[in-house]
């Protein structure tokens, strides 16, 4: 029991709460693709516009930084500027880019939970997964309520795959 002499009665329920969360986290490395094509230079289908060169600059930076964060498995939403993102870090990691239609924008868009539960489900797993989205598809996850209850039911899923 955590007991603080002279400490107002809101900050005793704030650490208390604190206290009562699990000691283990987990990390998602959530990616916008980088910089693509410009949407009225590409003819063909926009599933397929690649990245400029400014967005493929971009990705060799990110090849750089994202390993400093742990990343493990690749993951990306269909469309080839998504892949192209982080397609260079998985090679040299030796890894696969695995394709997530359900964290896809047209996929997401017309069934969010499931794509909040594939979500939840790369976070549940031990090591350090990069997702790499399409611009916009999570606009209700960032500093929401409902993604913070995202955040703790994948730790508590991370916790029972830990146990």
């Amino acid at each position: 029991e955590l007991r603080l002499a002279s400490q107002s009665a809101e900050a005793l329920a704030v650490l208390a709460q604190f206290t009562r969360l699990p000691p283990e986290t987990t990390s998602v490395l959530l990616v916008r693709h980088a910089k693509a094509g410009k949407r009225d230079d590409w003819h063909g289908p926009d599933s397929q516009r690649p990245l400029s060169p400014a967005g493929l600059r971009q990705a060799a930076a990110l090849h750089d930084m994202l390993p400093l964060f742990g990343a493990g498995r690749m993951h990306s939403a269909p469309p080839e500027r998504c892949v192209q993102t982080i397609a260079g870090l998985a090679r040299d990691l030796g890894r696969t880019v695995v394709l997530e239609p359900s964290l896809g924008e047209q996929d997401y868009s017309g069934d969010p939970e499931a794509g909040r539960r594939r979500l939840l489900e790369l976070a549940a797993q031990r090591d350090t997964p990069v997702y790499v989205t399409p611009y916009g598809a999570y606009g209700e996850l960032p500093g929401t309520p409902a993604s913070t209850q995202v955040v703790r039911e994948a730790l508590a899923a991370a916790k029972r795959t830990a146990a």
